[in-house]
């Protein structure tokens, strides 16, 4: 008995950690979303934020690495939303050359200042912080022992909701959305809300790096490992609603944990199909909610121009 309890609290204790990571980029990108664009490069963002957290935290300490994380966060988030919005380049095509940038730079940059060795560089992990009574209870107690990143994960959630259906940001970035001619004609500024929106998808997606890299205490090549593109498809199956989204991101981590439970305990199954276990539940649940409406943007990834309409 002892020992199914033993593997329930791990069991979950890796399926928060897990959905951590998509839980913060699929918040990022609701707000995107919402404005009426979509981030197919948070992967190379993702991958981005966990060498920058890293390597920042080698020379300069945690707390900076993770500064700099943010300040990369709006950087790029700045960068992509220029390319998207004043460009006009196709955001799809903007985003798979962020993550094929973000492949091939992470992996020279990191073997260009750590040097080749077999001693791969590593950071202390973050400390764990133990809520008082709630960690103490069995198998549950797992939630409520985590490390400050996945606390402000989940703070974030009733701050998302909050400011996207109770403020008059969260109004006009769903105006937005809803309608780029009409929230223009009644004076909100559709560039300076998306401008405003990709720099929070920005951050939130280096932060998400940052998460992993800090919970193993160290950067390997592609350790972001397509959670980008889960969190993708995390937002539509949430359909846009940050409570959604974290009840999605623990059934994903569930998943990606009970796959590394069954592979750790030797089944009879060809490790190949575990591995692909939290994908097909990818596809899965994109078909099952696809059936479902929501209120949802009316266009995404479509570049507006206030120009184009009045010449119209």
């Amino acid at each position: 008995m002892e020992n199914i309890l033993n593997t329930l609290t791990f069991t979950l204790d890796s399926a928060v950690a897990m959905a951590i990571p998509l839980l913060l980029a699929a918040l990022g990108e609701i707000f995107v979303q919402r404005s009426g664009c979509i981030n197919m490069g948070m992967e190379g963002m993702m991958l981005m934020g966990a060498f920058i957290g890293i390597v920042g935290s080698l020379f300069y300490g945690r707390a900076v690495g993770f500064l700099l994380c943010v300040a990369a966060g709006v950087v790029f988030g700045l960068f992509v939303g220029f390319m998207c919005i004043i460009v006009k380049a196709s955001q799809p095509i903007v985003g798979v050359v962020l993550n094929l940038f973000a492949t091939g730079a992470t992996s020279f940059f990191y073997r260009y200042l750590m040097g080749i060795t077999t001693e791969i560089p590593s950071v202390q992990q973050l400390a764990r912080i133990e809520i008082p009574l709630l960690s103490d209870i069995p198998v549950l107690g797992a939630i409520f022992s985590q490390n400050i990143l996945a606390y402000l994960a989940f703070l974030l959630v009733p701050l998302s909701t909050y400011v996207l259906f109770k403020t008059d940001f969260g109004l006009r970035v769903r105006a937005v959305g809803g309608n780029a001619e009409a929230a223009d004609t009644m004076g909100i500024s559709v560039t300076g809300i998306r401008f405003a929106c990709w720099i929070i998808g920005g951050v939130l997606s280096f932060i998400a790096g940052a998460f992993l890299a800090f919970n193993v205490g160290l950067f390997a090549d592609n350790m972001s490992a397509s959670r980008g593109f889960i969190a993708l498809a995390l937002v539509l199956f949430a359909r846009w609603s940050p409570v959604r989204a974290l009840l999605g991101s623990l059934l994903f981590g569930f998943a990606d944990s009970v796959q590394l439970q069954l592979q750790a305990s030797s089944v009879d199954i060809p490790y190949q199909l575990l591995v692909l276990l939290p994908y097909v539940l990818t596809i899965l649940i994109m078909a099952i909610s696809a059936r479902f409406n929501f209120v949802n943007p009316s266009v995404i990834g479509v570049p507006y121009s206030r120009e184009s309409k009045e010449l119209a």
